[in-house]
């Protein structure tokens, strides 16, 4: 069995994801529509490094099935969870207080593959 198996058959929960994250020039950013992604989320804190080198601290690695952007957002749980809570706003994840950014990633190629990949993206905080 390879890796990539081994992934789809552990990565069991269901989480939403709001990628393509745009800053609208007010100090926030507006997102692509939220979809369902299944994960494989992992809740440990450590401290990693982002794509510009500055050290930070996780809250959760996630095994993920796709790429995912710097500065999406993930939440564990169905996007009818969301809808259900009257408090939430589905078009933005910083309503939603267990939305949490994606603050690095790693990407990494199979042996002997230029297209096929591990992903794991780290989880940050929330400090708004």
């Amino acid at each position: 069995m390879g890796i990539l198996n081994y992934i789809k058959r552990v990565a069991v929960q269901t989480a939403v994801y709001w990628g393509s994250p745009v800053n609208d020039g007010y100090g926030g950013f507006t997102f692509a529509t939220a979809i369902e992604v299944k994960v494989r989320w992992d809740e440990k804190v450590r401290t990693i490094s982002d794509p510009f080198g500055t050290y930070k601290l996780s809250k959760a690695s996630v095994l993920v099935q796709q790429d995912m952007d710097y500065n999406g957002y993930l939440y564990l749980g169905t996007i009818a969870e969301i809808q259900a809570n009257a408090l939430y706003t589905l078009t933005n994840p910083k309503t939603i207080p267990t939305a949490f950014p994606i603050i690095a990633y790693d990407k990494i190629p199979l042996i002997k593959s230029t297209t096929k990949f591990v992903r794991t993206v780290y989880l940050g905080f929330r400090n708004d």
